[in-house]
């Protein structure tokens, strides 16, 4: 980014090996050209001043990192070929129903996303000699799809034997591209086919078959005023230690859902070592208390089946921490869109209740362009300077908004 903003037209890194076969995926435009040249060619170009490779690294340790002292301009011309391929892909969400006699019936969502990491592409935490083996996702998110599938067909079944027992329309839905941002939750809940004001709920089944010594982490329970009341009588059935958590914007399809003004819960066993590696497979799945869970979900959604159970939404605002010495890192409240477009800037697809991003006027539905006296071309443009910036100061930031410029003032938050 840096490089960049200095008119730089391209960056070439110096590598052991060329791998022509190798290709490097992005989401998102960089907005600069990034090459491999082996040394060979780099020594070719740095020897009109008498320079090489191993004489740059040693005077780069011998500088200040962050100084100009150890830089040069050489007057070699390089002319660069560069191909992008920009893949455009579509995948499918999974949604089924069991619907309720009742014509006037309100919604109740159930889903988990059925997406993973293939052969770790993307986000993959496995050492490199296993980072393109098959990541199989067996609790992340084989246990969760797992989880939605079992309470559809209780339910599908629940409905033949008692008809009334559904007095919601229960929707069960496996959600793609979470592992990419949330894509496929995203895109449903930004265009749902009936009002928000329908959707009583909203669970999430996230890992959840790792249950560890009984606990159980029941997230964004802040997201209405009745949650932790109905968990826990709905808990004294099986049992779990349960930890109730009450932030809803999370890095999963609740968030999808919470910005909709939907009161929301996800299930969730815990992060383990196996978390994003080819090591998360089927054998490691604790598949008694996954039963557990299950168990304990379906009688929670039976209780919010109960036209006497009132959920009413809430919205959680940020909590601001406190200012330590020594530099802060600061929170803007915004929910990016990860997956890049042919759109310059950063896409917003929500903000925070109370941070910075709502109180600065931002929107989602926004494309942020410009922020700090900076330009803004993906999402990690708006990272890098975020790292720059301090809490309680004042900063530009532009956004796209219908078509149109808008500017805005935005006062970060310590984070």
């Amino acid at each position: 980014m840096l490089a960049r903003q200095m008119g730089a037209k391209a960056i070439l890194l110096v590598t052991i090996e060329i791998d022509n076969d190798r290709t490097k995926e992005m989401i998102g435009n960089s907005g600069i050209i990034s090459m491999n040249i082996t040394e060979k060619v780099a020594n070719g170009l740095l020897s009109e001043k008498d320079e090489t490779v191993e004489s740059a690294i040693e005077n780069l340790k011998g500088g200040d990192p962050k100084g100009n002292e150890h830089l040069f301009e050489l007057g070699a011309k390089v002319k660069l070929k560069s191909t992008i391929i920009r893949n455009v892909k579509q995948d499918n969400n999974i949604l089924g129903v069991v619907k309720s006699n009742d014509p006037d019936a309100g919604y109740i969502f159930i889903g988990g996303h059925m997406d993973h990491l293939g052969f770790g592409e993307t986000n993959s935490r496995s050492d490199e000699e296993h980072k393109h083996e098959i990541h199989n996702g067996a609790d992340d998110n084989g246990s969760g799809s797992v989880a939605v599938i079992e309470l559809a067909e209780y339910f599908a079944n629940l409905k033949k034997e008692n008809p009334e027992a559904i007095t919601y329309n229960l929707v069960f839905g496996l959600w793609s591209g979470e592992e990419l941002g949330l894509l496929g939750s995203a895109a449903f809940t930004s265009d749902l086919p009936i009002p928000a004001e329908k959707v009583k709920a909203y669970l999430n089944f996230d890992m959840v078959g790792r249950v560890k010594d009984n606990k159980l982490y029941i997230q964004g329970l802040g997201s209405a005023e009745e949650w932790k009341s109905i968990f826990e009588k709905k808990n004294v059935v099986d049992g779990f230690d349960l930890s109730m958590m009450d932030d809803p914007y999370l890095p999963t399809d609740v968030t999808s859902f919470y910005l909709q003004k939907i009161p929301v819960a996800g299930f969730f066993s815990g992060i383990h070592l196996d978390y994003h590696t080819y090591k998360d497979d089927i054998d490691l799945v604790n598949f008694a208390d996954l039963q557990r869970v299950v168990e304990f979900s379906s009688l929670v959604i039976k209780e919010l089946m109960k036209p006497e159970q009132a959920l009413t939404y809430k919205e959680v605002k940020v909590r601001r921490s406190k200012v330590k010495k020594g530099g802060t890192k600061v929170s803007l409240g915004t929910i990016p869109v990860y997956a890049g477009g042919d759109d310059t800037g950063m896409g917003v697809q929500g903000v925070r209740g109370g941070g910075a991003a709502e109180k600065a006027g931002i929107l989602g539905g926004d494309v942020i362009i410009g922020l700090a006296g900076k330009e803004v071309k993906n999402i990690y443009d708006f990272m890098n300077i975020m790292n720059e910036m301090k809490p309680d100061v004042e900063y530009d930031v532009t956004v796209m908004r219908e078509g149109k410029e808008v500017d805005l003032k935005i006062v970060p938050e310590a984070k």
